[in-house]
Protein backbone atom coordinates (compact mmCIF):
# COMPACT_ATOMS: atom_id res chain seq x y z
CA UNK A 1 0.00 0.00 0.00
CA UNK A 2 1.20 3.52 -0.79
CA UNK A 3 2.46 5.52 2.19
CA UNK A 4 0.76 8.96 2.19
CA UNK A 5 3.73 10.37 4.08
CA UNK A 6 5.71 10.05 0.83
CA UNK A 7 3.46 12.75 -0.70
CA UNK A 8 4.09 14.95 2.32
CA UNK A 9 7.85 14.39 2.10
CA UNK A 10 7.88 15.46 -1.56
CA UNK A 11 5.73 18.47 -0.71
CA UNK A 12 8.22 19.51 1.97
CA UNK A 13 11.07 19.40 -0.54
CA UNK A 14 9.26 21.84 -2.84
CA UNK A 15 8.41 24.31 -0.09
CA UNK A 16 11.31 26.71 0.45
CA UNK A 17 12.04 30.42 -0.06
CA UNK A 18 13.37 29.80 -3.60
CA UNK A 19 10.38 27.76 -4.78
CA UNK A 20 8.66 28.71 -8.00
CA UNK A 21 4.90 29.14 -8.16
CA UNK A 22 4.59 25.71 -9.78
CA UNK A 23 6.59 24.10 -6.97
CA UNK A 24 4.48 25.82 -4.31
CA UNK A 25 1.26 24.73 -6.01
CA UNK A 26 2.58 21.17 -6.23
CA UNK A 27 3.54 21.32 -2.56
CA UNK A 28 0.06 22.45 -1.55
CA UNK A 29 -1.62 19.81 -3.71
CA UNK A 30 0.52 16.97 -2.39
CA UNK A 31 0.11 18.13 1.21
CA UNK A 32 -3.67 18.22 0.80
CA UNK A 33 -3.77 14.75 -0.75
CA UNK A 34 -1.43 13.33 1.92
CA UNK A 35 -3.75 14.71 4.62
CA UNK A 36 -6.78 13.23 2.89
CA UNK A 37 -5.15 9.79 2.59
CA UNK A 38 -4.01 9.81 6.22
CA UNK A 39 -7.48 10.79 7.43
CA UNK A 40 -9.06 8.08 5.28
CA UNK A 41 -6.67 5.46 6.65
CA UNK A 42 -7.36 6.56 10.23
CA UNK A 43 -11.12 6.30 9.70
CA UNK A 44 -10.77 2.88 8.15
CA UNK A 45 -8.37 1.60 10.82
CA UNK A 46 -10.80 2.66 13.56
CA UNK A 47 -13.78 1.00 11.91
CA UNK A 48 -15.41 4.27 10.93
CA UNK A 49 -16.95 5.04 7.56
CA UNK A 50 -14.45 5.34 4.76
CA UNK A 51 -16.13 6.40 1.52
CA UNK A 52 -15.59 4.66 -1.78
CA UNK A 53 -14.02 6.51 -4.70
CA UNK A 54 -17.47 7.30 -6.07
CA UNK A 55 -18.53 8.82 -2.76
CA UNK A 56 -15.29 10.78 -2.43
CA UNK A 57 -15.95 12.49 -5.74
CA UNK A 58 -19.50 13.31 -4.71
CA UNK A 59 -18.39 14.66 -1.34
CA UNK A 60 -16.10 17.22 -2.96
CA UNK A 61 -17.67 18.28 -6.26
CA UNK A 62 -15.21 19.69 -8.76
CA UNK A 63 -16.79 21.41 -11.74
CA UNK A 64 -15.32 20.39 -15.08
CA UNK A 65 -16.35 23.61 -16.78
CA UNK A 66 -18.11 26.85 -15.80
CA UNK A 67 -21.38 25.46 -17.19
CA UNK A 68 -21.35 22.63 -14.61
CA UNK A 69 -21.70 24.91 -11.59
CA UNK A 70 -24.75 24.06 -9.45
Amino acid sequence: MFDPKAFYDVASEFCNPRSTEAQLRTSISRSYYASFLMARETLSRNGLYAPTRTHQKRAIPVPVSPTNHP
